[in-house]
Order: structure tokens, then sequence, then C-alpha cells
């Protein structure tokens, strides 16, 4: 019959169901673990055909050290992760891109999710926090001067805190220090922010309370420029609570300075 497979054990028939053959000839070295996958109480053995070869192969972060061993109809692959771990893994996880690393990736992407790059805690993830609330949430306190104008947080910044963190390192933040927009009627974007004190705020935000009359909406200084009022004057209306219709119709008297003041 020519030829036959010499096995290095001592059986030489293959029982593939419940049929019976003579093996090719081959060399013995090619008989692996994934041709033969069990004995039959005869001694034969049970061949369920040969397995595609993994080893050397790269997924995810996997490389492919040899073939492991058989469970059921499972077959296990020694693999290496990127970060030196080497773990077992079914051939089908493989190559379907189930499992991809040793689980370091997954806890790298749950720590990051839950930390945002451990900057949760600090100063700045406040700062943008309440930026995008005042912008975007209708219940919030501020939302009427901010989100309910149209003022919004720019695509770079809004999902991404990190984006904004690093704006804000590298343009001079520091912790006495508050986020301010150049333009009071721009979005909060790297082009139209900057870093303040405190007390500039206060003061930025005395001026730029918001007052509607005659469907018009404007901060305090710019309905005193737009009447040749005297900013002073204008504001201790406002601070002494009168209504609209008195602060804008109450007649002014001129001063020294050709604007007009209060009576």
């Amino acid at each position: 019959m020519g030829n036959k497979l010499t096995f290095r054990y001592k059986f030489s028939r293959i029982i593939e169901g419940d049929r019976s053959f003579e093996a090719e000839p081959i060399h013995s070295e090619y008989v692996s673990p994934f041709l033969i996958v069990g004995l039959k109480s005869t001694g034969d053995f049970i061949f369920m055909g040969k397995l595609q070869d993994l080893t050397g192969q790269k997924f995810g972060r996997l490389t492919v050290l040899k073939f492991s061993y058989r469970k059921g109809t499972n077959y296990f692959w020694k693999c290496r992760c990127d970060c030196g771990n080497e773990i077992d893994v079914v051939s089908g996880s493989l190559k379907r891109g189930l499992t991809k690393s040793c689980g370091c990736y997954n806890l790298e992407k749950i720590i990051e999710r839950n930390t945002k790059h451990n900057l949760n805690d600090t100063r700045l993830h406040n700062i943008w926090v309440k930026m995008k609330q005042r912008c975007l949430n209708s219940k919030d306190v501020a939302y009427k001067n901010y989100g309910a104008r149209g003022i919004s947080v720019c695509d770079k910044w809004l999902n991404d805190f990190k984006a904004f963190y690093d704006w804000a390192i590298n343009n001079g933040y520091s912790d006495n220090l508050t986020i301010e927009r150049i333009n009071v009627n721009g979005n909060y974007c790297p082009e139209n922010c900057t870093w303040i004190t405190k007390s500039q705020q206060c003061l930025n935000t005395r001026k730029n309370v918001f007052l509607t009359y005659n469907g018009m909406t404007k901060t305090i200084k710019e309905w005193a420029d737009y009447f040749n009022v005297s900013y002073s004057a204008f504001f201790h209306r406002v601070e002494r609570g009168w209504d609209i219709d008195r602060i804008f119709n109450q007649p002014y008297r001129k001063g020294n300075n050709g604007k007009r003041k209060n009576i």
C-alpha cells in the first residue's frame, strides 16, 4: 500500500465518526493535538479535522504563542498580552474580536470613564461642569443669562474635559482666577475666554446685568451708552430695585461731563 503515516503513538488507524480509514502519507511531526482529539475504546484515534494555526498572529493586544488545550469543542491558545500577562483564549473569541487583551484594556477604559484623567475632584472640573449647566440646563438659576440668551459651549469643550483642561493650563489658569468671556454675547470657546480675578469678575458681573426693554436685551453698560447716560446713574436705579418702566422713563439731569445723571 505504499508508505503509511508512522505515528509517534502505537495506533495507526484513524476513525472519523463511524468510518475508519488509512492515514495519508505525511510526516509524523504534523500530527498535533488539534488533529487527534480523542480515543475510542479500541484504542483508535478520533479525527476531527485540522484547525487553523493561529501561532504568531496578533489580535488586539494579544499575540498567540502556541496551542494550549482543547475543552469540549473549544480550542484554547496561549497568548501574551502587551502588558506582559499570559492567558488562554478560545480561538473563536480571538477571531471575532471578542477578546483583545488579558483584561487590562477594559480596566483602563473603566478607570478613564470614572476618573476623567484623575481630575474629577479638581476646581477646573467643577468650573467646566458649571459652565455647561448654565448654558444647557434650563433649570439652572443662571440659565436665563446664558443658555436662554443663546450662549453655548463650543463642540471642542462640550464633551471633552481634557480639551478644556489643556486649554486652561496653557492659557494662564490658576486657582485664584475664574473664567470670563471676552465678548459677553459670545460663546464659551478658546477664542472668547480668558482667566481673570474674582474681583474683576464681580465688577464685570455688575456691568453685565441684562435688562429687557421694548423688546431689546442689553447689559447695564450697553443701555447707559445707548441713552448717553452715565453708567453709575443707570446702575443706581437698578440697584435700588426700581421697576423697568421707572428705570427707563424717570427723567435725568445733565452733569458736567454732558451725560445725564439721576435726579
